[in-house]
């Protein structure tokens, strides 16, 4: 189970220190923090696009919308235009007193500078598998094809699961249920956000990472009402899923002999 709720805002500065651990990074914020203060007195217009990073990120923020990384995108519209005002002000600071071709050469050197970690990430990132995929494909086709069709299941990624599945999914990390993401600011871990999900919802499936967190293994009603019913596991994921079924009207898998 994935411990650690961080806040949106939180994982933006979690982020920005890891960038700022990389030498390659470190010049791009380096020049990014130039690029402040060169729009507001050189390129007031540009400024449009930095709000709206701004506004995104605030409004995020306020939201409490947690952790995730792909939600960062939007504000790297703002940290270009930062980054390509620096990289500008930095070229025309680094080749005064340089004539000819050195100019062009400097140019070029920034231009590498800011050019080739994107270029190093994009090569890797383009031979990475996601290693959930398989996994959450298996345990979602699994529901489809072993539990009633108005049955709900709750878990933590409601995505890929969810899409094979075609079941009603209660989400712990709050992305579907707003009564979720407004608990979250309240708590620290995602297990918490977990029971309290399962005494809001009362979901009649369960997918959990490892298994029942401490707080949810020691709730009565689960206790009472839900049991383990079938382990997934992948070697290319690092731990096993675990599906669990919670009594009520529906009383169990619609396929009791099901594999």
């Amino acid at each position: 189970m994935m411990s650690d709720a961080t806040s949106f805002f939180e994982g933006f500065l979690r982020y920005g220190l890891d960038y700022w651990q990389v030498s390659w990074f470190r010049f791009q914020l380096v020049v990014a923090g130039a690029g402040v203060f060169l729009l507001l007195v050189r390129r007031p217009s540009w400024l449009l696009v930095l709000s709206w990073s701004l506004l995104y990120l605030a409004a995020y923020a306020w939201l409490g919308v947690p952790n995730y990384f792909w939600y960062y995108g939007p504000v790297v519209a703002g940290l270009i235009v930062l980054v390509s005002v620096g990289v500008e002000w930095a070229g025309r600071v680094v080749s005064r007193g340089v004539r000819g071709g050195w100019r062009n050469a400097v140019a070029g050197s920034l231009m590498l500078l800011v050019f080739f970690p994107h270029a190093y990430l994009f090569l890797a990132l383009k031979d990475m598998n996601d290693t959930r995929l398989g996994i959450y494909r298996e345990v979602g086709e699994w529901l489809h094809t072993h539990t009633p069709p108005d049955a709900s299941v709750g878990t933590l990624e409601v995505g890929i699961i969810g899409y094979y599945a075609q079941r009603r999914m209660i989400d712990f990390a709050g992305l579907i249920q707003p009564e979720v993401a407004r608990h979250l600011p309240g708590t620290r871990t995602y297990d918490d956000s977990t029971l309290w999900a399962f005494r809001q919802f009362r979901p009649d499936y369960l997918v959990l990472h490892h298994g029942p967190p401490a707080g949810l293994a020691n709730d009565a009603a689960f206790q009472s009402r839900c049991r383990e019913v079938r382990t997934f596991a992948d070697e290319r994921y690092d731990h096993p899923l675990v599906v669990v079924a919670c009594g009520g009207s529906r009383g169990g898998l619609e396929h009791q002999g099901a594999p």
